[in-house]
């Protein structure tokens, strides 16, 4: 192969890898598939090809054949056993199911030997029923990040049979008693933090902002610097903030805390509702009221249908609150001041609702709207279906 810039490497070698996401590939009269051939064709794209398997592939289970394996969240397709060996040398993400973990992860930790590498650097234990622990952290003590079930957590550290010196960042996610899985979690950690003296970021998935519980008389854990978290939330209800101050409390090293929420909003026809505009100004106002020691990163990201009366009032109001990118129906603001910075990320679909009895247009119907028909902004509408639009903002 020619010689090519890294960056170039990296491009043809991701478009390779996500081919194989959907189909199993090719091979040519040697019996090699385009990713094989490309790994084989010299030191630079074998070296490419060897950090994105280090950072975009999760091992998931040892089939009787092959490697049940993700790229980059997708299922990865191939027959190839070459393939097999380099992903048991490089892979440093592992995913166990509890269905699983009875034995795949000592089929696993073995391959792993074979193929001269036992440092998984990435491990997801999805499910309830796992108490294999302490034969986890024998296998793989070179964890960097734990996923795990916050019912799941206390537990674990309960086993802890020795520091877990290289734990940088655990992620809990709650399942069914939010509040009570994460109150215990905390509890946990707090009780056991000298067995997790690297631990410095805990990344919460699906949790509701009021669901993030501390123990009032639980110790401070020094070690904590940054909270990451993936907020569950409906639409049209602003972040209640009122959990920031006991986190701080609980971690009194706390540096940053990063919040993100994605929502589709169907207010558009619920009279109980307030309007959209009253709805973000409330928004922009509970996070302008925070004052915090540490610095807080808000991305919300939000898909909503507006009446044309309500849309220029609107898009004035973000205006004022920072720089605008992107078209008219999909734009991000961003707002920054010292300590603060919040990404609101708008997707907007424009609704008439029409009753002139002479319009052409039907009450709901999607018009012609932004611009001069001429521009190069002119946008248009057709007829709204919810099914398409949530099928289009999903991928």
């Amino acid at each position: 192969m020619a010689k090519l810039k890294e960056h170039m490497l990296h491009d043809i070698a991701t478009t390779f890898c996500g081919r194989i996401r959907f189909y199993i590939p090719r091979k040519d009269q040697n019996g090699l598939s385009s990713v094989e051939k490309f790994v084989l064709s010299g030191k630079e794209p074998f070296r490419v090809f060897c950090r994105i398997v280090m950072n975009d592939v999760t091992i998931e289970e040892l089939m009787s054949k092959h490697l049940h394996q993700r790229y980059r969240g997708n299922l990865w397709w191939h027959e190839s056993s070459f393939l097999d060996i380099l992903m048991l040398m490089w892979a440093r993400k592992l995913r166990l199911g509890s269905i699983q973990c009875d034995d795949n992860y000592s089929k696993l930790y073995n391959s792993k030997n074979m193929a001269g590498s036992i440092d998984f650097e990435e491990l997801d234990v999805d499910g309830s029923r796992f108490d294999r622990w302490p034969e986890i952290f024998k296998a793989f003590p070179k964890l960097v990040i734990l996923k795990v079930r916050a019912e799941n957590f206390a537990s674990m550290l309960d086993v802890v049979p020795t520091e877990l010196v290289c734990l940088k960042e655990v992620e809990l996610t709650p399942f069914d008693n939010k509040a009570n899985e994460l109150l215990t979690a905390h509890a946990a950690l707090s009780g056991h933090q000298v067995m997790l003296p690297s631990l410095d970021t805990i990344h919460y998935v699906n949790t509701p902002l009021k669901d993030i519980t501390f123990p009032g008389d639980a110790d401070g854990v020094l070690s904590i610097k940054h909270l990451k978290i993936g907020a569950e939330t409906n639409c049209c209800t602003p972040f209640d903030y009122s959990f920031l101050p006991v986190a701080q409390k609980m971690f009194p090293s706390l540096e940053s805390v990063e919040i993100r929420a994605s929502v589709y909003c169907s207010c558009l026809y619920d009279n109980n509702r307030a309007p959209k505009l009253e709805v973000a100004k409330s928004f922009y106002e509970a996070l302008e009221s925070l004052n915090v020691g540490f610095s807080i990163k808000v991305t919300y990201i939000d898909r909503f249908s507006c009446d044309t009366k309500d849309i220029a009032e609107l898009r004035e109001f973000f205006a004022t609150k920072g720089k605008v990118y992107g078209t008219p129906e999909k734009f991000a603001v961003e707002t920054s001041v010292p300590g603060k910075r919040l990404t609101y990320e708008a997707t907007i679909s424009v609704v008439c609702f029409d009753s002139n009895p002479e319009s052409d247009s039907e009450p709901g119907d999607e018009i012609k709207f932004w611009g001069e028909e001429d521009s190069d902004d002119y946008l248009y509408y057709n007829n709204y279906d919810d099914e398409d639009y949530e099928d289009d903002s999903n991928t």
